[in-house]
């Protein structure tokens, strides 16, 4: 049985903070779900605007498409 690591992030907002987010994150229950979406968009877009992580993905995206081409599942055609 292994266990997988989580790291736990708790932030405060004010009562006028959670009510502009109110209409977007829908029932209490959600706000969970919608704060951990938050924080992955916004470390997407930091990604977008880094160039050292934009090229490691361009790379790892590389290898990838390549294993497909060698398995048959992608047929890249001359013109």
């Amino acid at each position: 049985m292994s266990t997988k690591k989580e790291i736990t992030i708790v932030f405060k907002v004010s009562e006028a903070e959670y009510a502009r987010a109110v209409p977007y994150i829908g029932e209490e229950k959600h706000r969970h779900y919608w704060a951990r979406n938050a924080f992955f968009e916004k470390v997407s877009r930091m990604e977008a605007n880094d160039k050292k992580a934009r090229d490691q993905k361009m790379l790892t995206d590389a290898g990838y498409i390549n294993e497909l081409i060698k398995k048959g599942l992608i047929n890249i055609k001359n013109s």
